[in-house]
């Protein structure tokens, strides 16, 4: 079950921006209020739980509809690895009411997704560039985390709850001359997206929040793969206008990047290295390749003219493979341009610039 998982780490390297990627820690676990400790409501706030996480890894319409889903939310608990009472009472009127923090078995629910039509979103994923207006008693400003910490928490929460790596523009005084609010907000978007390519990310997320007296609304835009989505949301609290947001990114993003578990290969290939001199260079390699998270095993052949071979069982498409293997600046293709096509791969060994 463990290839699987690692599957699905890397293998839509070959789709996106790699060196733009992160890995999104804590996709199998999620923060839920629950109304006491009680079998009954603790059961409650798992299957809370459990839909959050399903809501930051899968991906399709109406995902909450799928058979598969439903059997895993009617089944919680069983999935459920750890959870764990906050001792600090919630802002609840209850006294009883505690924030649960639920984990879950990865293995198992992707085992189970199996038998899903929806697709199932990684965790290395690309950040996205967000640019955010923020209307506050009739006057705009672009967002800043120091001077604006209700929207900086608002962001984090919704970011961490559909599990989207975000960055944003550093404002200095360079770019605060070259952009303004109405380049930001307009629909001419060519000097926004000039700005934008300092940062090169894949996806530009562009918002406005305006505070009305009880309640917030938001408007966003989506730039992403020659293409602009745009939504909006009610009058509504401060955190569910910003997690409309992160919500309309989650759905464009997660449709482009998922894949069916179906389409996942177990394969094995024949890695050929050079410049090996020594026992620490072949521990080296050996090591770097069996971190990478789609190997299943390595096993040293021989070595033949100064060429070390090694067979590598993976799991995944060789294309991912192949990105996967040039992340770690240690092993240098030699025919980069025709390895799709060969049963053995050609690599060269990089100098340890640690040692």
């Amino acid at each position: 079950m463990q290839r699987l998982l690692k599957a699905f780490l890397f293998i839509l390297l070959s789709h996106s921006g790699i060196l733009l990627a992160v890995e999104v820690q804590e996709l199998f676990e999620a923060e839920v209020i629950t109304q006491s400790q009680s079998p009954n409501d603790r059961n409650k706030a798992i299957k809370d739980a459990l839909a959050i996480v399903l809501g930051k890894i899968m991906a399709g319409e109406n995902i909450f509809e799928d058979l598969t889903v439903k059997m895993a939310l009617k089944d919680a608990p069983r999935y459920t690895t750890q959870y764990r009472y906050s001792l600090i009472p919630s802002n609840s009127d209850e006294n009883s009411a505690r924030l649960m923090r639920v984990k879950f078995d990865q293995d198992a629910l992707l085992e189970l997704m199996r038998s899903s039509k929806l697709g199932i979103w990684n965790e290395v994923r690309d950040e996205t560039l967000v640019w955010l207006v923020v209307e506050k008693n009739g006057k705009k400003q672009i967002f800043n985390e120091e001077s604006m910490p209700d929207i900086a928490n608002a962001l984090t929460k919704a970011a961490k709850r559909k599990g989207l790596p975000l960055l944003f523009p550093l404002m200095d005084l360079q770019e605060s001359q070259k952009i303004t609010i109405p380049d930001i907000l307009g629909a001419y978007s060519d000097k926004l997206l000039e700005v934008s390519k300092r940062y090169a990310t894949p996806s530009i997320l562009v918002g406005r929040v305006k505070k009305y007296k009880k309640c917030w609304k938001s408007e966003w835009a989506l730039y992403f793969n020659s293409d602009i989505k745009q939504w909006s949301s009610e009058c509504v609290a401060l955190d569910e206008a910003i997690l409309s947001g992160m919500q309309g990114t989650y759905d464009k993003l997660s449709k482009f990047y998922a894949v069916n578990p179906d389409t996942l290969e177990i394969d094995s290939v024949i890695l050929k290295v050079s410049g090996v001199k020594n026992m620490t260079d072949m521990s080296r390699i050996t090591d770097y390749l069996s971190s990478l998270p789609m190997t299943e095993s390595v096993n040293w052949l021989k070595v033949k003219s100064g060429i070390n071979y090694y067979k590598v069982k993976t799991s995944g498409s060789r294309r991912a493979f192949i990105d996967a293997v040039g992340l770690g600046r240690i092993l240098d293709p030699l025919d980069p341009d025709d390895m799709q096509n060969k049963n053995e791969l050609k690599y060269r060994l990089l100098p340890d610039t640690i040692r």
